[in-house]
């Protein structure tokens, strides 16, 4: 069964004072926003090391496409 979407018609849903898919929507949207995040997501500490390496590949991907050698230091 649909938790937000209506399988009956709006004529249907309206008459047994049921809400549109839109407010049901909105509604669970609210709740998912309010609730604690799920279990296993990345800490800050994790968040900020997974930014340090994105901005490091664009940097190597950017030096390539203006014409650099493309070449690495290696740690």
């Amino acid at each position: 069964m649909p938790d937000v979407f209506q399988r009956s018609g709006r004529d249907d849903y309206e008459s047994q004072g049921r809400a549109a898919a839109f407010e049901v929507a909105r509604e669970r949207a609210i709740e998912l926003t309010n609730a604690k995040p799920p279990e296993g997501l990345p800490d800050e500490l994790h968040v900020k090391e997974i930014k340090a390496v994105v901005a490091a590949a664009d940097v190597d991907i950017i030096g390539k496409v203006q014409g650099h050698s493309g070449k690495r230091e290696v740690i």
